[in-house]
């Protein structure tokens, strides 16, 4: 017996349920949606009773898109820009490091993010330069281009890591990090002797690894009358200006300023106070913390 037209008309919209089915679920696949997930009407967002798969990147890689009209060597330095694209150099001391080129990538041609880069984040990398000695090992490591090195920072010069040992006059091992970027986290403090009513604090700021941050950087800074900051100590009488180095914003009249250093990240500041008097200089920071100087003495 033939099938009648209902027949039929039940075959054809069975089929086309079917490729519907099939089409959604190749739709899953593509886009990384976990099965369970999918079975329960693709409840992102909602509690699970069963296994799950997830997409995981290892710890050790990330991937950039590139710069425009940029090429990446594999085995080379590579830098983020201000606007988040992988670039082959330092852009003078401006640009942050970014990793290690795992692969070659030519976007000469092309517009920023028409190509990606994968990059090494980690790890313990033997890395070239030049007039290096054992007393190299443990210093902080710079680049000053996609493949050179140097243990000696200046502005033009990008934090990559810290040097885990000597190897030779042009080669060092060095344990990179992309947190190099976090710059003037600490500072030394020299608390002068008093002259003439005046006694001068210099301030050297640090990198995170303790290293000279040698770049403009900015520090809020007040005077308190213990070593802990927990005080605002009253004023000078002369209230304190810049010494000799950087720019101070006052916020509050000879006791609280937003202090901004010299090209190679330091500055000082002159207090002045023809009486009595002593008092702490209270360093905040970027990442929050407090750091004291010595106790600043005037006598009467």
């Amino acid at each position: 017996m033939y099938p009648t037209h209902k027949t039929a008309q039940v075959v054809a919209v069975a089929t086309i349920a079917g490729l519907a089915l099939l089409c959604l679920f190749c739709a899953i696949i593509a886009l990384g949606v976990p099965l369970s997930l999918a079975a329960a009407g693709l409840g992102v967002g909602m509690a699970v009773t069963a296994n799950q798969v997830l997409s995981r990147q290892t710890g050790d890689r990330a991937t950039a898109p590139v710069a425009a009209s940029t090429t990446i060597y594999e085995a080379t330095m590579v830098f983020r820009t201000a606007t988040g694209y992988a670039d082959d150099d330092t852009g003078s001391g401006a640009n942050r490091f970014f990793g290690i080129a795992n692969a070659y990538v030519d976007n000469s041609a092309g517009s920023a993010g028409d190509n990606n880069v994968e990059l090494l984040t980690e790890g313990v990398y033997t890395l070239t330069g030049s007039g290096f000695t054992q007393a190299d090992a443990g210093r902080d490591c710079y680049a000053t281009d996609n493949f050179t090195i140097t243990t000696v920072q200046s502005a033009n010069a990008v934090p990559i890591g810290r040097v885990s040992e000597y190897i030779s006059a042009t080669q060092l091992r060095v344990k990179i990090d992309t947190g190099s970027n976090l710059e003037h986290l600490g500072c030394t403090l020299a608390v002068g002797a008093e002259s003439a009513n005046v006694v001068t604090v210099t301030c050297q700021l640090h990198n995170r690894f303790g290293g000279d941050h040698a770049k403009v950087g900015t520090v809020h800074a007040f005077i308190s009358s213990d070593a802990s900051g927990l005080t605002l100590s009253a004023a000078h009488d002369g209230g304190f200006a810049i010494a000799t180095d950087g720019l101070a914003i006052e916020l509050l009249a000879n006791q609280y300023a937003v202090i901004t250093t010299e090209a190679d990240g330091d500055f000082a500041i002159a207090f002045t106070d023809t009486g009595a008097f002593t008092a702490y200089l209270i360093i905040v920071t970027p990442d929050g913390r407090l750091l004291a100087s010595a106790l600043m003495t005037h006598t009467a």
